[in-house]
């Protein structure tokens, strides 16, 4: 992501906040893409280059250090100007603080699916609507992208675009890992239905009318 322009694009984030900064005009930082993942796991990067590119020129003007302090949240200043090969080794810091935060993500996305998301799906009948694409191979090999990502995803929405929901493919067809992520996920609401059924039938009371035989079930249903 790095290098198809993830650092580029925060860094026009960052000149925008700086730009609007300059003119008085106050970002709220606490919602949208200011605290998604990137952007702010970069910021230390972009400060340490403008304090840098500003202390360089303003020596080579004969201006004296300058001091670079803006609302950021990790300020940068004259007193702390790194060098070509500690600005190189802040860049890989913040990329890998990416990496972390996105592994994080990760985790937190799986457990909601697997959780809430499943569960909605099962109770709408509808987890035949749910795709899981395996992109493992990918992460390693940018060639297998193609035929391990973007031609299953194609599949399912050219189906859906063209037959409806109806005519799409069996969620399990389209890799080993879908079919495995389906199995288990199966397996583990069979299991907990089976729970909730007898917990449930341990709750209900038989009772049983003397005059005419009927029979009265009181509990949850």
């Amino acid at each position: 992501m790095a290098e198809q322009g993830l650092v580029a694009e925060a860094e026009s984030l960052f000149n925008y906040l700086n730009e609007k900064h300059a003119q008085g005009v106050e970002i709220d930082r606490t919602r949208g893409v200011w605290v998604s993942i990137g952007f702010k796991e970069l910021e230390p990067y972009f400060q340490a280059l403008l304090s840098s590119a500003s202390t360089s020129a303003a020596n080579a003007n004969g201006a004296g250090s300058v001091d670079i302090v803006s609302d950021a949240a990790s300020i940068i200043t004259s007193t702390s100007i790194l060098n070509p090969e500690q600005l190189s080794n802040l860049k890989q810091s913040c990329l890998s603080s990416i990496k972390s935060a996105t592994r994080h993500y990760y985790r937190q996305q799986i457990r909601w699916i697997r959780g809430r998301l499943w569960n909605a799906l099962t109770d709408a009948h509808a987890t035949r609507q749910l795709y899981v694409i395996d992109s493992t191979d990918a992460c390693s090999n940018p060639s297998a992208w193609q035929s391990a990502v973007r031609e299953p995803a194609e599949r399912v929405v050219e189906s859906f675009l063209s037959r409806g929901v109806a005519e799409c493919p069996d969620p399990r067809e389209l890799s080993e890992a879908a079919k495995r992520v389906f199995e288990t996920q199966l397996q583990s609401s069979v299991a907990a239905g089976a729970v909730e059924g007898e917990e449930r039938a341990r709750q209900r009371t038989v009772f049983k009318c003397s005059t005419c035989d009927f029979l009265d079930i009181i509990g949850s249903f």
